[in-house]
């Protein structure tokens, strides 16, 4: 399996040629890509395992992810034909798809995927501006694209704002619930539960942003299981 080296993800700059302010999107910072492999767990092995990256960009977290999980096949799925273009040359191991991620029939005739992992576009950006989700029918960007993983995989991998996530753990001292009215609506909506998974503080992996500098969380899903509001506990609340 051949990968271009490290040193090929940090000179490429997203914004050079495309705005990225107006799609909400914003390269994945390295380090951050490799924790968010890491929440995707582990398996002895990984034939045969399928993974899915929604709005994959340049594919920095499908570089992560194959490097993590030797044997596994990643999709990677974006709209955008220039990220494709150097996608397919910094991972040409990842089946590379130019297209729209609401595009929901034509994601389900990819089949069903073992997890989904993603960055999405954050807020309400113009290119969402439209499109809704299965059941979701508000207005952010992120919460379109895990609603609409859920209907193609079995578990998911998000980096979001701290704000969408229904929880603080990255530069705070410690684990709380912080349920926002979008994230009740959110979950109220689609029966999705997000949690903090094994913990890591973003925080630390901060000035890897190219021009921006979020406040973000992993939050991790099981797309298995719906309708859990009031009855699941967190893995920090079970484990105090």
């Amino acid at each position: 399996m051949w990968f271009a080296p490290l040193c090929c993800l940090g000179p490429y700059h997203e914004g050079a040629t495309t705005v990225n302010g107006e799609a909400g999107a914003f390269s994945t910072p390295l380090d951050l890509a490799w924790d968010a492999a890491l929440e995707l767990g582990t398996c002895q092995d990984n034939t045969g395992r399928r993974i899915i990256d929604l709005c994959a960009g340049i594919g920095v977290l499908a570089y992560t992810t194959l490097i993590r999980h030797p044997g596994a096949e990643i999709t990677c799925i974006e709209i955008n034909p220039e990220y494709v273009r150097v996608g397919q040359k910094l991972v040409p191991e990842a089946t590379w798809i130019c297209m729209d991620v609401t595009d929901i029939e034509a994601l389900r005739k990819l089949g069903t995927f073992h997890e989904a992992i993603s960055n999405p576009p954050y807020g309400r950006v113009r290119t969402f501006t439209g499109s809704a989700g299965v059941r979701y029918q508000g207005s952010e960007a992120e919460y379109k694209v895990i609603d609409i993983a859920s209907e193609i995989a079995l578990d998911g991998v998000f980096i979001i704002p701290q704000l969408s996530s229904g929880f603080e753990f990255s530069g705070v001292q410690c684990y709380q619930r912080r349920e926002s009215q979008k994230y009740t609506s959110f979950t109220e909506a689609t029966g999705l539960f997000l949690d903090a998974g094994m913990g890591i503080d973003t925080s630390v992996t901060a000035d890897g942003w190219k021009g921006v500098k979020p406040r973000v969380e992993i939050a991790l899903v099981d797309f298995t299981e719906r309708d859990r509001s009031g009855e699941q506990t967190s893995l920090f609340e079970s484990a105090a």
